[in-house]
């Protein structure tokens, strides 16, 4: 771990299933600084540690003080926005088959541990870029890993001032540089032609049909309306490739990184 400082691990008088040790601090006279009472310890930011207990994550600071309380599901720390993302699982009611819906309450945190804002979305993470929130206003908590690519309903953009940029409403968000495209499905019928040139070698393959791209700036001011089959990024803010005609596909190759492409149309 970091300098002066060593984690170590005792075993539990009473061990459960795999938990079968805690761990602790010592420093670098293997003086005990913090008792072994975490199921696990871990640095995640320059001056603070993250802390389990019965999968209940909490904050210490350097000082091994905790900062915030050991009642979150999971903790992550933005290094460009200097804050913790802790996420709260909250009952949503029950579902029509009478399973419980989890729900979601992000509490955003300073560096310090002071509370900044919370915010109950069903996902809030930082895949388009790590000084904007990307929610995704679906209700029910959203438990599989999202990209920058993944199409999930509802998404939308928050400043690092909480200022809703992008409105939850869209299917799609695309951000570089000072221009964000968005997208809507509507009723864009997939198609799975893997005989195509563009499937060859594709682990995931699909079109899609029917949705609209648009275009607003950093500051959430609409550039261009939502009518275009394809909008697509280049070098300058200001600049685009449009295309009213053609297909949408999105393509995965054997261990690559999803992406999402245009063909058949004009320019």
């Amino acid at each position: 771990t970091r300098k002066h400082v060593l984690i170590f691990s005792e075993l539990r008088d009473k061990p459960a299933r795999c938990k079968t040790t805690r761990e602790g601090v010592l420093d670098e006279n293997f003086e005990i600084l913090v008792p072994a009472v975490y199921d696990t310890i871990r640095d995640i930011s320059e001056d603070s540690f993250l802390v389990v207990i019965d999968n209940c994550a909490g904050i210490l600071n350097a000082a091994f003080e905790t900062i915030i309380p050991l009642k979150f599901r999971e903790i992550e720390y933005n290094k460009t926005l200097k804050i913790f993302k802790a996420r709260e699982e909250i009952h949503k009611g029950k579902d029509e088959d009478g399973d419980d819906i989890e729900g979601s309450r992000y509490w955003i945190y300073d560096r310090n541990g002071l509370l900044l804002q919370t915010l109950e979305y069903g996902l809030v993470n930082f895949v388009h870029d790590p000084s904007f929130y990307t929610v995704y206003d679906i209700g029910a908590f959203y438990p599989h890993y999202a990209d920058h690519t993944a199409m999930i309903k509802r998404q939308g953009l928050l400043d690092q001032n909480f200022k809703i940029i992008i409105p939850p409403l869209y299917d799609l968000i695309s951000k570089r540089g000072k221009s964000i495209l968005v997208y809507e499905k509507r009723n864009a019928v997939s198609g799975h032609d893997y005989e195509s040139e563009e499937a060859e070698a594709a682990e995931c393959y699909y079109t899609l049909d029917g949705g609209k791209w648009g275009a607003f700036d950093q500051e959430g001011n609409p550039v261009i309306p939502i009518e275009y089959n394809w909008i697509g990024h280049t070098f300058k803010d200001d600049l685009f490739v449009i295309s009213r005609t053609g297909l949408m596909y999105y393509y995965r190759g054997e261990q690559e990184d999803g992406i999402w492409c245009h063909k058949e149309g004009l320019y």
